[in-house]
């Protein structure tokens, strides 16, 4: 981080950037940044011919948050309730939030083996005896 500025606000942002020497300014190619738009604007205008790139914690919180409405929402559809425990797609929540090197050959082996169950949205193919809802309804 070079620089922090009070409040969050691409005017105070850009002004931090603009105080900056010409030189420093053109030295800058890329940019790193969380995924906030007032950042972006500030950058923009600022250092427009910058690359504007997303830090690496904050696109893999982006995804893991969206994974985590994904399975939320399919499993409320498909069994009209919250996940629970034995439910395939709540026991594989830790596993896909784990780093795949972190997981063990079953452990990948049993989510390809589900993932590939479920085939078109709401038609899951899940083991005889789960629970399901017909998601069409």
């Amino acid at each position: 981080m070079l620089g922090q500025v009070e409040g969050r606000v691409s005017t105070a942002v850009a002004t931090w950037l603009t105080a900056r020497p010409t030189e420093w300014r053109n030295a800058v190619t890329h940019v790193a940044i969380d995924m906030c738009t007032v950042f972006r604007s500030a950058i923009r205008t600022a250092l427009p011919h910058a690359v504007i790139v997303v830090d690496h914690f904050h696109l893999v919180q982006l995804a893991i948050t969206k994974l985590a409405e994904l399975r939320r929402r399919l499993t409320w559809k498909m069994r009209g309730r919250r996940g629970r425990a034995g439910d395939p797609e709540s026991d594989h929540r830790r596993l896909l939030r784990s780093n795949t090197e972190d997981l063990t050959d079953q452990q990948r082996s049993d989510l390809k083996r589900d993932l590939k169950r479920t085939g078109t949205y709401g038609k899951t193919s899940w083991p005889a005896g789960t629970p399901r809802r017909n998601c069409a309804a």
